[in-house]
């Protein structure tokens, strides 16, 4: 592909979730307990080899595709092993333009993107073997503000352990639709049902699965008052939660959060009606200065602004 100064989004879907499927394969390949090799980065953050091949065949596909993109990436490292993946073979015409209809163009100005990828959320979760958490994050912010959103999925919960069960969801902020492929199915678009978007009575909230999560965020939860607190792993896992009705708003209040960890997840809980700001309920801005990269104020992300008032009305 030719440079272009323009973005189509449905073919930006098309080769991403093409990219997810891989990125999946990579995860379900790599893991072995007894053989992850793991480091750490700044101190006390973990990482693997798995972490680094997926970002840089995420990357090398989009460059592939559209080689003047501006990607900010997790990882600072870059696999230098060969991929099997023929990247000449990327499709762009998997996601029809007609998914889209509502918007006014699906063309999207280059220069004024930043894509965002977080190549495994949750790796923490894939270290210790909670395979359900892991996520891979491809968000796409337009002159600051979060507009597109990729999650891949991979693995459910099963009686008999983790099932291989790969899934993308993708959707624009601005089109009232979420739309996911399961693979199983030969790459078809599905929608999200709506019926499953139903809001439930009461509040349910996600928040971290680490055992300080609930003394430290406690005297929160004591304004708040939920009828549930879900503890969970990975952000983008706590975001597919909110939107497959689970709970009703992710609550991290604190630092500690990447923009690369809830850019996607921000453009996905909007266009079903969502809404994402930090703990001070600020619209949360997407810059490409590094020292702008961390969540300081943290996130709270929810399915709708009525449940999303019950939740920050008492951090203000």
């Amino acid at each position: 592909m030719n440079y272009n100064p323009s973005l189509n989004i449905c073919e930006f879907f098309s080769v991403c979730s093409q990219l997810i499927l891989e990125a999946g394969k990579i995860i379900h390949e790599t893991f072995d307990p007894k053989n992850l090799q793991v480091q750490i980065k700044n101190g006390s953050e973990p990482f693997t080899e798995a972490d680094v091949k997926v970002q840089t065949l995420i990357i090398k596909g989009l460059k592939s595709c559209w080689p003047n993109l501006n990607i900010i990436a997790e990882e600072e490292e870059t696999y230098k092993g060969d991929f099997s993946f023929d990247f000449d073979s990327l499709e762009t015409d998997l996601v029809p333009e007609s998914l889209f209809k509502g918007l006014k163009s699906l063309e999207v100005n280059i220069e004024d993107a930043i894509v965002w990828i977080d190549p495994i959320d949750g790796t923490s979760e894939f270290i210790q073997g909670y395979l359900h958490s892991v996520t891979t994050l491809i968000g796409v912010s337009i002159k600051g503000e979060s507009k597109i959103g990729i999650i891949g999925k991979y693995f459910d919960q099963g009686k008999k352990g983790y099932k291989w069960s790969p899934r993308c969801y993708f959707a624009h902020a601005d089109n009232p639709h979420l739309y996911f492929i399961n693979y199983k199915n030969e790459k078809e678009v599905l929608e999200v049902s709506q019926k499953s978007l139903k809001e439930k009575e009461g509040l349910s909230i996600c928040t971290s699965k680490s055992r300080h999560a609930l003394k430290e965020f406690g005297k929160y939860f004591k304004k708040i008052n939920p009828d549930e607190i879900i503890q969970a792993g990975g952000a983008g896992n706590k975001v597919l939660l909110v939107v497959e009705g689970q709970n009703d708003c992710y609550f991290y209040p604190r630092a500690g959060m990447k923009k690369w960890d809830i850019c996607a997840g921000e453009a996905i809980l909007r266009s079903i009606g969502g809404i994402v700001t930090d703990s001070t309920n600020e619209i949360i801005q997407y810059k490409e200065e590094k020292s702008t990269w961390n969540c300081f104020n943290g996130v709270i992300a929810s399915i709708s602004s009525e449940k999303h008032s019950r939740v920050v009305v008492y951090l203000l």
